[in-house]
Formats: C-alpha cells, sequence, structure tokens
C-alpha cells in the first residue's frame, strides 16, 4: 500500500488501505463517491488510479453544498493532481446522474449521511447505472 498522498486533508485514515486494494483489485472504469465531508476518502481513490495507471473516469460528488460546500484545500488538491480524469461536483443528484451518463459506473461509494428519501433516490437512479 501506498502512504495516502492528501493525509493532511482525510478525516479518518483508517479506510485508506482498503481503498487503495478495492481500486486495485476491481480496476473500475468507472468510479463515483457521492459525499465529500471527508475529501481524503475521494482524494485516496484518485490517487489508486492514478499510481495503477488505470485510466479510470471519476466523478465527486456533494449532494448538499449548502451544507458542506467544496473546500479550497480539495478543490486545489484534485485539480493538481486529478484534474485530468476526475471532475467534482455539488448540487442536485440528477446533475450528478447526468455527468455518469452513458456509462457504466463499476464503484459507487457513498460517504454521505442520507435520508431514507435520498438512500431511496440513489438507489432508484443509481441502479440501473451499475455494471455487472
Amino acid at each position: 500500500f501506498w502512504a495516502p498522498r492528501h493525509a493532511d486533508l482525510a478525516v479518518s485514515l483508517r479506510h485508506a488501505p482498503f481503498l487503495f486494494w478495492l481500486v486495485e483489485t476491481l480496476r473500475p472504469r468507472r468510479l463515483v463517491q457521492i459525499g465529500l465531508a471527508d475529501p481524503g476518502g475521494y482524494l485516496t481513490l484518485c490517487q489508486a488510479v492514478d499510481r495503477l495507471g488505470l485510466g479510470t473516469r471519476c466523478l465527486g460528488f456533494e449532494p448538499d453544498p449548502q451544507a458542506r460546500p467544496l473546500a479550497a484545500a480539495l478543490t486545489e488538491a484534485h485539480g493538481m493532481f486529478y484534474g485530468d480524469f476526475s471532475t467534482l461536483d455539488a448540487g442536485d443528484p440528477a446533475a450528478m446522474q447526468r455527468h455518469a451518463a452513458g456509462e457504466a459506473v463499476d464503484l459507487l461509494v457513498i460517504d454521505a449521511p442520507l435520508s431514507a428519501a435520498q438512500v431511496t433516490q440513489v438507489i432508484t437512479r443509481w441502479s440501473p447505472l451499475l455494471s455487472e
């Protein structure tokens, strides 16, 4: 496993080894993370994609931009290291889904507190986009 490049942005580093392993094992073509409250998790996924040279398209999405706006440190680190294969966005979940339209999602990570209605919405909208 590699040392997380963005440890200073992580709320919790305990998942970093698992995230590195997950990306290496699955080798996803398309990766989506919903929730960026702990930006270190998403940046760790991107770091694994970068280190493995996978050509994976990544999308990090914050569903509640009023509660947790995308931090300047996140957008700066993201743009510096991962902007060529990853996109950050915030706002309406329907907008998030448009980014993934036409491509199967091989790895969907949810790192956000979701209400029952939001869970239903994620299942309804994202299940058809998931790969086998």
